[in-house]
């Protein structure tokens, strides 16, 4: 997996984090963390491992049950990525759609 699609990756859940004043350490926290072309990172009412690790590397509070995420990162929401590939679906019932590299930051 490229850097720069850590990157995307680590970005979009960032950008979620809802205490706003983490989210580059957040960041930060993640990008090692993604490690695989084949894994996925999800919040149904807790964060997963990978996530949850992440909080906690920032001095985030989050027990990981008991809908621990509230007032953290968003319920139901989650990212797969395959090959390459990254989707995404926020919300119940949400569907997945891709994100990708703005073309400018794709390497060639």
């Amino acid at each position: 997996m490229s850097k720069e699609l850590k990157g995307l990756c680590a970005r979009w859940w960032a950008d979620r984090l809802e205490i706003v004043e983490k989210r580059d350490d957040f960041k930060q926290a993640l990008l090692p963390k993604i490690r695989a072309d084949d894994m996925t990172l999800s919040v149904d009412y807790d964060p997963d491992d990978v996530l949850l690790e992440a909080l906690h590397s920032v001095q985030i509070k989050c027990s990981g049950a008991f809908f621990s995420a509230r007032g953290i990162l968003p319920l139901k929401t989650s990212m797969n990525i395959r090959d390459g590939v990254v989707k995404v679906k926020e919300g119940y019932g949400g569907g997945y759609v891709q994100i990708m590299l703005p073309e400018s930051s794709k390497k060639i």
